[in-house]
């Protein structure tokens, strides 16, 4: 078997195992299928005939019983009940030496059975005689005792009890027998577990002489070709199974281990350009620029590092294709090639790329020369790029870092860079920006608020404050707008125009609105059923048509009535997606809430919005209502609102009423609810509770109240 392959080898070694353990068990199990037989028979035969002979020999003898009483009997009536018990016995009789023979069909029983049988017979003729002529005289003779009747008895009674005993002695045989079987298996059995034994240990040396210590050898010989070891050789090379061409194939690989180094190197160098425009990618910046690094502090030399973002890139993607936008950055690469002299130019990805330009050891001459090769780049790439018929029109936005002043390592210095053309994005585009260390720390600065506003949110720190809405005619309150307010405890009260932004940058609106709704339902559950409470949702979020659905699960949650809250939206949620408005709307309004049009008048409305966006509320902007007092125009503008508002069956809110004249201008113009510092700045939930438990009919509510 040594020219065999490791699978032959094993196969065949698997095939000889096999095929002795199925003779082997085959021997086992008819030793068991005979000892199975035997049993069988004992059980189906042997003991249900010993039984019946048992049976048969009890009738017998009761049926001798029952004769006995009958001749005992002390009247008719007796004697007749003895006379029927003895002939069902002997009926039983019968019926027992019938099954007696069907079961019991060897030679030797059969004669004892046709003995008993005979036996039988002859007890009842001479019973018969008995009983035609019945014994007269002392008890004795009376039953028949010592008489024929009583020695033909015992002759049935010695007849069966040989059969008895024939049947246990039939018995005993077939379980010797049967337990030989049994014996003769387990001593096969034993030896076939020792053979599988042996024959297992004698596969798993061979499994280990043949496979586990040449793989082991190949294994080390791999290890040490992969620590650098060119001159290994591997053993088992002449065998001529799977182990010997796993060997040969290592010697090929070794042979080839060189010319993979040296691909390996061209690689390396492959991959430090960009595929796409030749120019050095990132990682070959980086080591250009440590270079420049080291130089400026070796020599006292300065550098400048820019970033350069493409502006309106994207949509050359989008409009045209990927392909456009793979010839528009080859464009543009070429162009920062013809304009760089010394230095180097390279694209980090996408559609970003970096120059790094030297520049005078003088401040002001450095920053000069920056200045102006900035300026050539953002008019470089400012000019058209011919793309077939089409003409691309692109920008650009540069930060500008200067070495060493601005960051002593790359990473510095790419970092200052980028934050540099981030304000020139921030700023309006098309235009550069040099680092100032005020963007440093306006980036922590915004870090750490970020964090902070995180952890806000994790504590519900982020509340409601209530600025109460007035019914002007009745001078009361008709319920409360909800404010976000953040109360820092080391920056004091952040107003809501700086976190709000952050929060919707993180992506945390949702989480805040439904912190603030849930806060506020709570709130509100206090007050009388007729205070209702308005919150504030972005564009966004109402062109969300999950928005509802969410909604209307809080409130579920929290028990409160849909008809008491009223969501404000401001007019930029009209503007793109007005079927999702439109939806979000209804949907809110079969849920019961309010739906309430915010600052209206500022924003893209148009009359065909309103007509189809059934709003429950109009709210007129607070620039309107805070001039009407000296100005007409604002006072015609917020009459014209106000006819429409009417016309269209919408109660209007005038926002940012701050003196008694103004209220009284409004509500003379049919303006049914009012905001502002008249009446009460926003206020916290606990103030809430105090103003709207002093508010009584003799008491209307003014500044301060």
């Amino acid at each position: 078997m040594r020219n065999l392959s490791i699978r032959a080898s094993l196969t065949s070694s698997l095939v000889i195992v096999l095929v002795l353990m199925v003779v082997v068990s085959a021997s086992a199990i008819t030793s068991l299928v005979t000892a199975n037989h035997h049993l069988q028979t004992i059980n189906r035969k042997w003991l249900i005939g010993s039984q019946l002979l048992g049976d048969l020999k009890n009738t017998i003898s009761e049926f001798r019983v029952v004769e006995g009483y009958r001749t005992l009997a002390p009247d008719q009536p007796s004697e007749t009940q003895m006379e029927f018990l003895a002939d069902r016995y002997g009926s039983s009789v019968v019926e027992l030496l019938a099954k007696c023979r069907t079961l019991i069909r060897t030679p030797g029983m059969s004669e004892d059975l046709q003995t008993l049988d005979d036996s039988w017979k002859a007890f009842l003729q001479q019973r018969q005689t008995w009983l035609a002529s019945p014994a007269s005289g002392d008890m004795y003779k009376s039953l028949g005792y010592g008489s024929l009747l009583q020695t033909r008895y015992e002759r049935v009674q010695l007849a069966a009890s040989n059969l008895i005993d024939d049947a246990k002695d039939a018995a005993n045989a077939e379980a010797a027998v049967a337990g030989q079987a049994a014996q003769r298996s387990v001593t096969i059995l034993t030896v076939l577990s020792a053979l599988t034994a042996l024959l297992t240990i004698g596969m798993i040396a061979r499994v280990d002489l043949h496979i586990t210590r040449p793989l082991h050898a190949i294994t080390t010989a791999l290890t040490g070709l992969a620590a650098g070891q060119r001159d290994i050789r591997v053993p088992e090379v002449h065998r001529n199974d799977e182990i010997g061409a796993m060997a040969t194939a290592f010697e090929v690989f070794r042979a080839n281990a060189v010319a993979l180094a040296e691909a390996q190197e061209q690689a390396e160098a492959l991959a430090r350009h960009d595929a796409l425009t030749g120019l050095p990618n990132r990682r070959l910046f980086s080591s250009e620029l440590e270079k420049a690094l080291l130089k400026t502090g070796r020599d006292g030399a300065a550098c400048a590092v820019m970033l350069i973002d493409l502006d309106r890139f994207k949509p050359v993607n989008d409009l045209h294709g990927h392909a456009a936008g793979d010839l528009v950055l080859c464009e543009i690469a070429s162009r920062l090639q013809g304009l760089m002299k010394e230095g180097t130019i390279a694209r980090l990805g996408g559609d970003e790329f970096a120059v790094i330009t030297p520049l005078s050891a003088d401040l002001k001459t450095a920053t000069k020369t920056a200045i102006e090769f900035a300026s050539r780049i953002v008019k470089t790439i400012g000019e058209p790029v011919e793309l077939g018929s089409a003409q691309i029109l692109l920008g650009a936005s540069i930060g500008i870092s200067l070495c060493p002043s601005d960051g002593n390592t790359a990473d510095d210095i790419l970092r200052t860079a980028d934050l540099a053309m981030y304000r020139a994005k921030h700023d309006g585009r098309g235009t550069f920006r040099f680092f100032e260390d005020s963007m440093d720390e306006e980036l922590r600065a915004k870090a750490e608020l970020e964090a902070e506003l995180r952890l806000a949110l994790k504590g519900n720190d982020i509340t409601p404050y209530y600025q109460p809405l007035i019914d002007l005619a009745s001078d009361r309150i008709a319920g409360f707008e909800a404010l976000a307010r953040w109360n820092h405890p080391r920056r004091g009260l952040i107003p809501p125009d700086t976190f709000i932004p952050l929060i919707e940058h993180l992506g945390l609106l949702d989480q805040l609105t439904a912190s603030i709704v849930r806060q506020v339902v709570k709130d509100a559950r206090r007050w009388s059923p007729e205070i209702r409470v308005a919150v504030n949702i972005s564009p966004g979020q109402f062109q969300n048509k999950a928005f509802p659905a969410t909604l209307a699960a809080l409130l579920l949650e929290e028990g409160f009535p849909p008809h008491r809250l009223e969501i404000e939206v401001t007019e930029t949620a009209l503007v793109g997606d007005l079927q999702a408005a439109k939806y979000t709307l209804e949907a809110l309004q079969r849920l019961g809430v309010r739906v309430v049009l915010d600052d209206f008048g500022t924003g893209y409305s148009s009359l065909s919005h309103l007509r189809e966006l059934k709003f429950d509320k109009i709210k007129i902007d607070r620039s309107f209502i805070r001039s009407m007092s000296d100005n007409l125009e604002s006072q015609t503008i917020v009459d014209a609102i106000l006819d429409l508002a009417r016309n269209l069956g919408m109660p209007t809110v005038a926002e940012g009423i701050e003196t008694a004249e103004t209220m009284g201008l409004l509500a003379s113009r049919g303006c049914e609810y009012g905001q502002g510092y008249l009446f009460s700045k926003a206020v916290s939930a606990a103030q809430a509770d105090t103003i709207l438990a002093g508010q009584s009919d003799r008491a209307p509510l003014r500044a301060g109240g």
